[in-house]
């Protein structure tokens, strides 16, 4: 798949789910488990050049990028990785940076 092809692809799911979603990069499949954490490489990437700068990312890392709509009405993207465990996410979303998390069971943000 062609980067345009990719981004028109990925901003069709934003716009389908404008309070959040991460997808694997490779079959834009919704994950619908785990905790969702942001590089830092990736963060403050808006609208569609931030779009292209995470899947970048996405591709060399751990192939997943998460999007909301943020209070500012733009939509904003990360490269993200995925944890099943909270320590470790939470260990390496501190290392990263993070003001928060996002456990995806059970819809909620972590501050850290």
């Amino acid at each position: 798949m062609l980067y345009d092809d990719l981004m028109y692809a990925i901003e069709a799911i934003a716009h389908e789910h404008p309070d959040g979603f991460t997808i694997k990069v490779t079959t834009l499949e919704l994950v619908t488990s785990g905790i969702a954490v942001a590089y830092k490489a990736t963060q403050n990437s808006y609208q569609r050049s931030g779009l292209y700068t995470c899947i970048q990312h996405a591709f060399y890392n751990d192939g997943y990028i998460g999007g909301w709509r943020n209070q500012n009405g733009e939509m904003q993207y990360d490269s993200i990785r995925m944890f099943k465990d909270l320590r470790k996410a939470v260990k390496w979303g501190r290392k990263q940076d993070q003001i928060a998390i996002f456990d995806i069971d059970n819809g909620w943000e972590i501050v850290l």
